[in-house]
């Protein structure tokens, strides 16, 4: 319920920002494509393999453009039918629709600092897809910058947030974030940025603790999370766009079994081939340590024993014309699970072709 009102919020502070808009300029984005996956449904043991068939439409533009301010709108929904079905949904395949909603607003104020404040809304639909997680998610955000000049800027935002999950076995979160971070950059041959996030995350659940016999019982009152991240990235330009980034990740939890410290990495590297072909990669890899070590805890799997581990994505694209894009694209990717047996493997391969009108 709390996230529905959060949601709700969100909706009500887009209206708005529409209702300001005098002008309106807009680009349309049309893909569709085809996903070979060898793990449809996640499965850690004895996976499905097969297609799916992909559609997204974007729409983006400002609502108010000023030398001093503006109003910029994002909508895209996007559509997957998966063509081979789960062997527990007796022969009929699933769907997944999402609908993503961004409007962000800024304005200069002096010479030196900028406010900004945006409201995201995103509602994923989905039917007979196991691994995939049905949910209704927004956050409102307000942010500040200063420049100081000589390419260093800095910036401090808050954010507002619930995420509301259709699977009635995960819970209800509420986040409330504080962000700080500084940039250096003159140009796009070099840039560096330093960042530190704390994230309180409240959940509609009971807190977990172990007894003296090492039996989990569940407390009187809900778990409540302290996710803090100080993260470090630079960006390279010599023929080669070059993005790394590390972040160092320590969460704390009233609840047992959630505590944990972890180190996230990420490579991405982007490069023009020549005849109009661009290639890409992208790396993420995850390592996490638990406080306490894993026990059997009450319900169903939750994100305690899932998490993204390692992901890698490698594509090829090629601008066909002033207005269609052809790409393909091969993605590994792993969860971090801790239960035995819980680790699953994907491999998926994908062709699309995109429209800009």
């Amino acid at each position: 319920m709390k996230c529905q009102r959060a949601c709700g919020a969100v909706l009500g502070f887009t209206v708005m920002l529409c209702a300001l808009g005098v002008g309106w300029s807009a680009e349309t984005r049309i893909e569709a494509g085809m996903v070979y996956d060898n793990n449809l449904f996640e499965a850690p043991v004895d996976p499905q393999s097969g297609w799916i068939s992909r559609f997204y439409f974007a729409y983006a533009g400002d609502l108010r453009k000023r030398p001093r301010s503006s109003v910029w709108l994002r909508y895209q929904v996007g559509a997957k039918r998966f063509w081979t079905a789960e062997r527990s949904m007796f022969g009929e395949s699933g769907a997944v629709l999402a609908n993503h909603l961004n409007v962000t607003a800024s304005s200069r104020v002096g010479r030196r600092v900028r406010l900004a404040g945006s409201g995201v809304l995103k509602v994923k639909i989905v039917n007979r897809v196991p691994g995939e997680e049905g949910y209704l998610r927004g956050a409102l955000e307000g942010r500040i910058q200063y420049v100081f000049g000589q390419g260093f800027t800095s910036d401090l935002y808050y954010r507002f947030g619930g995420h509301d999950s259709r699977d009635m076995r995960l819970p209800e979160v509420i986040s409330n974030e504080v962000g700080a971070g500084v940039q250096y950059g003159k140009s796009r041959r070099f840039r560096a940025r330093l960042t530190g996030t704390w994230r309180w995350l409240d959940y509609n659940r009971a807190a977990l603790a172990v007894d003296a016999g090492g039996r989990i019982d569940e407390l009187r009152f809900a778990q409540s999370d302290l996710l803090r991240e100080i993260s470090a990235g630079i960006q390279l330009y010599r023929g080669v766009l070059v993005d790394l980034v590390y972040g160092f990740l320590h969460n704390t939890s009233n609840s047992y079994g959630y505590s944990f410290k972890a180190h996230r990495m990420q490579v991405l590297l982007v490069r023009h081939l020549g005849f109009q072909f661009d290639a890409q990669m992208l790396a993420n890899l995850q390592l996490r340590r638990y406080d306490d070590p894993l026990v059997p805890l009450p319900g169903w799997d939750s994100e305690v024993d899932e998490y993204e581990q390692t992901l890698l994505v490698l594509k090829l694209s090629r601008q066909l014309t002033n207005r269609l894009d052809l790409s393909l694209q091969y993605g590994f990717s792993r969860n971090g699970a801790r239960r035995t047996g819980g680790f699953y493997r994907k491999h998926t391969s994908a062709i699309s072709v995109a429209i800009s009108l």
